[in-house]
This record gives structure tokens, C-alpha cells and sequence, in this order.
């Protein structure tokens, strides 16, 4: 294994183990964690894979903690492609 790997798989696990039982997450601790610039891209994620009534269009996204690790999961498998690709 590559040094770079052993560096995204261990990047990985660290934000994995820092979301560990955590309720009530928002979308902006998630995009820190995985250093994008923003919460942008993980609200569309949010979006398509757990769509929320439309009443709620504006207010606070405080994710579950299976809708943490669904979401961590999706952006870890992309960084680890685009990492594999490069």
C-alpha cells in the first residue's frame, strides 16, 4: 500500500471515530471534518438521499446519527476515488 493511501485510510477512520454516537449533527461539522469548503455539497447530498418535507426548506439540517455515517461514508468512498485517480 502506498503512502498516500495509508493517509486517506487513516484520515478516514479519524473522522469516522470523531462522529461515533453523535446525534444532531449539521451538515457544516461534516464538510470541516472532511475539509471542504463548505457545507454546500454535503446539503445536496442531504437532499437527494434523505429528502425532508418542504415545510422545513430553510431551517437547521441536524442529521441522525445512521444519517451521519450514510453521508461520511459517501464523501469518504469519493475522496478515496479521487484520491486513487490522481
Amino acid at each position: 500500500m502506498s503512502k498516500d493511501k495509508e493517509t486517506v485510510d487513516t484520515f478516514a477512520v479519524d473522522v469516522l471515530a470523531s462522529f461515533e454516537g453523535r446525534e444532531n449533527v449539521r451538515p457544516e461539522e461534516i464538510a470541516s471534518a472532511l475539509q471542504l469548503p463548505n457545507g454546500k455539497s454535503v446539503r445536496g447530498f442531504l437532499r437527494m438521499t434523505f429528502p425532508r418535507d418542504p415545510s422545513l426548506k430553510g431551517t437547521t439540517w441536524l442529521l441522525t446519527n445512521e444519517e451521519t455515517f450514510q453521508t461520511l461514508e459517501f464523501f469518504l468512498a469519493k475522496r478515496k476515488r479521487t484520491n486513487d485517480a490522481s
